[in-house]
């Protein structure tokens, strides 16, 4: 039985509703409603407030498929907020060609609100990709090549310090 199954059915046995739970926990209704359907898992402290609630232990409660549950929706969570990073990295890119196209064609208002948004997509790009790290992933087996480590962090500080130079060029 899964976690959130164990979760509805110890809520139900004691008679209470997820306001109630939700209430004694310090913790909203629809984290609890998330938490029934598997579609998050509490933190630690919320685990023992349940086990303190219901009076049973962290084994009746989670078990090793639970485990793997919750590392597979942070992992889900991480990979959606890395395609947003690369989505807003998209938009600074066509935001400055953009800003290059029409400073050329002598449309100079224009200018200066495309800069503003390719710099905003540079900095929701840094956001979500520090973001989009996974936290409590099981550590590989070998370790990953530096190289290709490196060599990224060097194209995309090579590609910033591009834009940051065509807007002082242009500017």
């Amino acid at each position: 039985m899964a976690f959130g199954e164990k979760l509805k059915a110890l809520r139900e046995a004691h008679a209470m509703t997820q306001d109630d739970l939700a209430a004694r926990l310090y913790v909203s209704r629809p984290a609890i409603s998330k938490w029934e359907t598997n579609r998050a898992y509490p933190s630690i402290d919320s685990l023992k407030a349940i086990q303190q609630t219901f009076g049973v232990s962290f084994d009746e409660l989670i078990g090793d498929e639970d485990v793997q549950g919750s590392l597979a929706v942070r992992q889900s969570q991480s990979r959606r907020l890395f395609w947003w990073a690369i989505g807003c990295f998209g938009m600074a890119i066509l935001f400055s060609a953009l800003s290059v196209f029409v400073y050329s064609a002598g449309c100079l208002p224009w200018v200066l609100p495309l800069r503003v948004c390719a710099a905003l997509g540079v900095v929701g790009y840094f956001i979500l990709a520090m973001a989009s790290k996974a936290r409590y992933q099981p550590k590989p087996a070998v370790r990953r090549s530096w190289g290709r480590f490196w060599a990224s962090r060097i194209v995309l500080v090579l590609i910033v310090a591009g834009v940051i130079v065509c807007f002082l060029i242009q500017g």
